[in-house]
């Protein structure tokens, strides 16, 4: 997955703009919760900005997931305020008790860890505890109920089930609210796995304050039932058919995830699907098709399934060996901010920094060497070229506005130019 990166450029001082992150407390429900607050460059107390909320995955630190994420580059490219919630350790001891002692009889579930764990409705039932200690000793099974009476009454481990974090994260906004402008109808939210088991439990909830969400390789918990799958939002999900954690056609933690999409896309007046083929312009050996579904702007639904690429290749920082045909970030961005998506790599995502002035009339100076293209707005090619002493000619361009594109070794940078 390429991202957009801001470097220097030899013969110009091209001064890159940088994100400020500070990190935040409140206390909610009797708890310290903490979280990352990023503030875009040249950001102004007066300035309506929208706000995107990122959900990590189980067991992440927040510094760790902004570094993975790339979200100080999200803050910069968006213009957005970004924060990011930590999610709490494991509160129940006799379910903190149970992992420890599985641990002992190499029992454990891939991708699941006690620490950071949201309170998102997540559930494992206890016949599959049992199943697995029964291909152990059938005396454990028999130890299991009397060694955790509880547990074994309700059938179930859900985990934080007495966290309350629809609670934490509408006290997050509210103190944003409080310290900053933000634009109501661009509050955002994109989960990653457990993130986007906490992102539909939020989304699903009374006091949801978001207009759009994205949930990358994520589950409906168990223990989210909603009484009509309607969103009213805004989706998009992105997963692969070859996840082992968050299985596809449906596991220990979740049902099927295309029967899911297709549920709340049918619960939100949606019509069929029309499937495509993203085209294979990496030839990574992975393809993406695409399910878009024919709803109303407001409620529009967008799959992206993946064939054969593994739960890791969208949580970690070193894309390579992933999906390379599109960003599933600028895809994200696109869809959230309410732009027109293709099936096409040139996608547009604002970054006024490695290229200037902008407005421009006569020359644009890039920071950058490589190939350029200048696009129409509808997609059409305009002008193409090679930058040279970092400067490029625009005089024989229409008065107009532009998607330009900059490839090289590094990457694809792109943005919006206004010729005038």
């Amino acid at each position: 997955m390429k991202h957009l990166y801001i470097f220097f450029f030899s013969l110009f001082v091209c001064f890159a703009a940088t994100a400020e992150t500070i990190s935040k407390n409140i206390t909610v429900d009797g708890l310290n919760r903490e979280y990352s607050l990023i503030l875009p460059p040249g950001f102004m107390e007066s300035e309506k900005y929208p706000l995107l909320v990122f959900l990590h995955p189980n067991g992440s630190e927040v510094a760790q997931f902004i570094n993975t994420f790339k979200l100080e580059e999200v803050a910069i490219n968006t213009n957005s305020i970004v924060i990011v919630p930590q999610a709490w350790d494991e509160q129940n001891t006799d379910i903190i008790d149970l992992f420890t002692q599985l641990t002992t009889y190499d029992i454990s579930y891939p991708g699941m860890s006690l620490e950071n764990v949201w309170g998102a409705g997540a559930s494992i039932s206890t016949d599959v505890i049992t199943s697995k200690l029964a291909t152990i000793s059938p005396f454990l099974v028999a130890l299991f109920p009397q060694a955790y009476p509880n547990i074994a009454a309700s059938g179930k481990i859900v985990f934080n089930q007495n966290v309350d974090d629809v609670n934490f994260i509408n006290k997050m906004i509210e103190q944003i609210e409080d310290s900053y402008v933000i634009d109501t109808d661009k509050v955002f939210m994109l989960g990653a796995s457990m993130g986007g088991a906490m992102t539909y439990k939020y989304a699903y909830s009374n006091e949801s304050k978001i207009k759009g969400a994205v949930v990358i390789s994520g589950f409906i918990g168990n223990e989210v039932k909603p009484t009509n799958m309607a969103l009213n939002i805004p989706l998009f999900v992105i997963h692969s058919e070859s996840d082992s954690v968050v299985a596809y056609d449906g596991g220990v933690l979740s049902a099927s995830i295309p029967s899911t999409v297709e549920s709340i896309a049918k619960a939100q007046g949606c019509g069929d699907a029309t499937v495509s083929d993203i085209p294979n312009v990496a030839d990574d050996g992975f393809l993406i098709k695409s399910s878009s579904y024919d709803c109303d702007s407001t409620n529009r639904v967008l799959f992206y399934s993946i064939d054969k690429s593994t739960h890791a290749d969208f949580l970690v920082s070193n894309y390579e060996t992933g999906p390379n045909d599109i960003d599933y970030y600028i895809e994200s961005y696109n869809f959230l901010f309410g732009k027109r998506i293709n099936n096409n790599v040139e996608e547009i995502v604002p970054n006024k920094d490695f290229i200037y002035p902008n407005p421009t009339i006569d020359h644009l100076y890039v920071c950058q060497s490589g190939e350029y293209k200048f696009f129409s707005l509808d997609g059409s090619m305009i002008k193409q070229g090679n930058v040279e002493n970092g400067v490029i000619s625009v005089g024989d361009l229409n008065t107009g506005l532009y998607i330009f594109v900059l490839e090289n070794e590094d990457g694809r940078f792109l943005t919006k130019i206004s010729k005038q």
